[in-house]
């Protein structure tokens, strides 16, 4: 087993002899490749002229290799394998009519979830099901309708894999044996949270985190610090951090900042960036979470980006932040009347008003996020 320098190892997990998963991982974590290896053992019984029964048994490999490159997997390899599309919303699979480009078309399935995310039904264009399952707590799918699975996403969305009968999800960061409903292996970044075992998932409380809809927005609080305040959208890949302050003239960790006036600068980090400046912001300050029982995700997004997109056309509102990234000039921030309070309840309340909120630990939230394919 060899690792990277995220401890993500690019690993080989041996399910009993002759049968092994090998998967390869970039350093940020990406899954890149997954084969599966099996041995089909073929056996003939032969009598020959004389009378004598020659029995001959013969091993043959059988593999299975997936490459993923972001949304898009190849089933076998580059070049030779069938490509598909994954998306919330469902698949689409290439289908070769010809040999150029021209002659290729899209076939599309198209899921319907439950609360939790998990794939229920699926049907295809034509509004046929192609595919109904149910789910025993453990995630062990039931077959409900249709001979054959024409979706490998399965229980909260993560992939069933039941090549040479293995039954377990997988969850990309670790396997998940649905029938003993237990982990393969302990979580590769265990050591980080030591109050939980290393065998759990969801921070140890799946009835509260197992279903990461990522669409209800998180606001955080510096606890150690000056009391900052910023917000995230969405998870993964669509996770969205906007987070407004003086970052073009003054710094809010320096105790010799006299003025209460600055640029107010807007800045809006993606998918690691944005959990990379989660975890710093934590490891430094400290954090508190708090969360919302409406899902608002769309209606901040779109009220930020009309914001950002309005200011950005000028290019003078754009500034390069120490250590963070790119920001866009939004106002004139104020420590009174116009700061990252201000300005995170405005888009929380921009559309509908909020109801109440939830505080919870930064800690399991980073967990769930991390184990959001348990």
């Amino acid at each position: 087993m060899n690792g990277n320098v995220l401890r993500f190892p690019n690993n080989t997990s041996f399910i009993d002899v002759g049968n092994k998963v090998y998967s390869s991982y970039l350093p940020d974590e990406t899954l890149m490749t997954r084969q599966f290896r099996s041995v089909r053992t073929r056996t003939t019984v032969r009598v020959n002229s004389k009378g004598d029964t020659i029995v001959r048994t013969i091993r043959e490999p059988v593999i299975d290799h997936t490459l993923y490159r972001g949304d898009w997997e190849i089933s076998g390899y580059l070049g030779s394998g069938g490509w598909r599309i994954n998306t919330p919303e469902g698949i689409a699979s290439i289908v070769r009519n010809g040999a150029d480009a021209a002659g290729r078309t899209f076939t599309h399935l198209w899921y319907v979830r439950d609360r939790l995310g998990s794939v229920r039904t699926v049907v295809d264009d034509e509004g046929t099901i192609r595919q109904c399952t149910m789910f025993y707590p453990s995630g062990l799918p039931v077959q409900l309708f249709g001979t054959e699975r024409v979706s490998d996403r399965a229980h909260i969305g993560n992939r069933w894999s039941n090549f040479a009968g293995l039954g377990w999800h997988d969850n990309t960061a670790r396997w998940h044996d649905a029938i003993l409903d237990r982990f393969t292996t302990p979580d590769p970044k265990s050591a980080d949270y030591p109050s939980f075992s290393p065998y759990t998932h969801c921070a140890a409380n799946p009835l509260r985190f197992t279903a990461p809809t990522g669409e209800r927005p998180i606001v955080y609080i510096e606890t150690n610090s000056w009391g900052h305040v910023f917000l995230s959208t969405g998870e993964g890949a669509s996770l969205t951090v906007y987070t407004y302050g003086r970052y073009g003239n003054t710094w809010k960790n320096i105790p010799s900042v006299g003025s209460t006036a600055g640029e107010g600068i807007l800045i809006r980090l993606k998918g690691n960036d944005a959990q990379r400046f989660i975890n710093d912001e934590d490891k430094r300050f400290g954090l508190n979470a708090f969360t919302f029982e409406q899902d608002k995700d769309a209606e901040i997004n779109a009220y930020f980006d009309n914001i950002l997109q309005e200011k950005s056309a000028d290019p003078s509102n754009k500034r390069d932040v120490k250590n963070i990234g790119k920001g866009i000039v939004i106002d004139e921030y104020n420590v009174v009347n116009n700061n990252c309070v201000t300005t995170t309840l405005n888009a929380i309340q921009a559309k509908t008003p909020i109801k109440s909120s939830v505080s919870f630990s930064l800690r399991a939230l980073i967990s769930e996020r991390y184990h959001s394919k348990s």
